[in-house]
């Protein structure tokens, strides 16, 4: 199987089929919540670059998801989640499996995956070494996942992050950003 697009992802996603994700809202849902405590996102479906509003309260995400419908934006074009704190991140990584090998871009960075990959503050790892940093970092509902979205997904990117306290609409420490074939 493949997930070709971001909406098929977010579908899966929102359906806690993809593993432990940051908890996420539909826009009409978010808009009916009582106001809470945290931080927030605002991501746009349509866009594949990362185009999203990070760390926002919870009135400043209401004000920027009707900011963005008064602009003409669909509310099904948008979706509301939970933003973790960078400095709870322990290890964020790009796992691809490939005929012969395991390659992961892995390391700690305080910046968002996106750009630490961009930056290029990851490390490079191939094979069992690849394996072994992810069993040593990822915690073990997090490793079983990872090893499941493999068989499910074979040829899919997987971006994760760990953090050093739970997370997630699971509650893991091991939190799946995407999985991918686009």
């Amino acid at each position: 199987m493949q997930i070709s697009c971001k909406p098929d992802f977010y579908r899966l996603a929102g359906r806690g089929l993809l593993g432990n994700v940051p908890r996420t809202w539909p826009v009409p849902e978010f808009l009916r919540l009582l106001p809470g405590s945290g931080l927030f996102g605002v991501r746009y479906m349509n866009s594949s670059n990362g185009n999203f509003a990070a760390f926002l309260t919870f009135e400043q995400a209401r004000r920027e998801v009707l900011r963005k419908m008064s602009e003409g934006v669909p509310a099904e074009m948008m979706l509301v989640s939970e933003a973790i704190p960078p400095e709870w991140t322990v290890y964020q990584a790009e796992v691809m499996r490939s005929e012969n090998y395991l390659d992961v871009l892995g390391g700690y960075s305080e910046l968002s995956l996106r750009h630490a990959i961009q930056s290029g503050v990851l490390h490079p790892k191939r094979g069992l070494e690849a394996l072994l940093g992810l069993r040593r970092h990822l915690d073990a509902p997090g490793m079983a996942w990872l090893e499941e979205l493999w068989s499910m997904y074979p040829d899919s990117v997987v971006e994760l992050s760990v953090y050093d306290r739970p997370v997630g609409i699971y509650g893991w420490r091991t939190v799946i950003w995407e999985v991918r074939n686009y």
